[in-house]
């Protein structure tokens, strides 16, 4: 493996990269720049519709500063960095790349894959929200609840959501009835609910099946929104 600057092969990545979709919703600057920045001049165009990101372990035993991480990262094609934070912003814009995924309140060894650690991530994840919103100037948009698996604690919102968004997460819930219909009363009349799931974790016919039980909770297809592909659906409230 070539560990020099002048280039690290692309096949010695494969195993070890992967698309992940971004979750920088916890950072207003991050979300800014979910859309590809303008490659530096220079910079490699990006070709095929794999949309492939690392993260700085991939680099270990490289020698690699950070700019030359993304200087490679660019040079094979990648379209961004996992795990990082704002201060990594102007030097993936520099090499036309992205943050993929931001640090959350764990680790991979003791992280958010085993349900056992939640319980104690959730709170960790919530005052990262409120650290880097407070920064922003965001804190007074953005209202902060601890959910349980069966309650998700929006009792009080009682018919004042417009539009409810649920992203990668239906799936999740141990009761898909109950959390739907929870939605639904916090939900204004005519407002609307978008579900999108993962296709990696949700096949066709469980996406199919979380459909179903719409209308049972008060939900109907808003037009012609369904995207079984694409794990899509914009329900209206009836």
């Amino acid at each position: 493996m070539n560990t020099s600057d002048t280039g690290i092969r692309r096949r010695h990545f494969i195993t070890t990269i992967a698309g992940l979709g971004a979750a920088a919703a916890l950072s207003p600057g991050l979300a800014a720049a979910q859309t590809p920045a303008a490659p530096a001049a220079g910079a490699p165009a990006r070709r095929g519709r794999l949309k492939q990101a690392v993260c700085r372990g991939v680099f270990n035993g490289s020698k690699l500063d950070f700019e030359g991480m993304c200087r490679e990262a660019a040079r094979l094609g990648l379209w961004g960095f996992d795990l990082v934070g704002t201060d990594a912003l102007p030097m993936l814009k520099k090499h036309g790349l992205i943050p993929t995924m931001v640090p959350g309140g764990s680790g991979i060894k003791s992280g958010i894959n085993d349900p056992k650690n939640h319980a104690d991530i959730e709170p960790k994840m919530i005052a990262v929200l409120e650290k880097r919103a407070l920064k922003a100037g965001m804190i007074n948009r953005i209202e902060r609840r601890l959910c349980k698996p069966d309650w998700l604690h929006v009792e009080n919102l009682r018919e004042s959501v417009d539009l409810a968004a649920v992203i990668h997460m239906l799936h999740e819930t141990p009761d898909q009835g109950k959390f739907l219909e929870e939605i639904r009363q916090a939900l204004k009349k005519d407002g609307r609910l978008l579900i999108i799931e993962p296709r990696g974790h949700v096949s066709k016919q469980d996406f199919e099946n979380s459909v179903a039980l719409a209308p049972l909770h008060g939900f109907t297809p808003d037009g012609q929104q369904f995207d079984l592909k694409g794990r899509k659906i914009l329900l209206q409230k009836i």
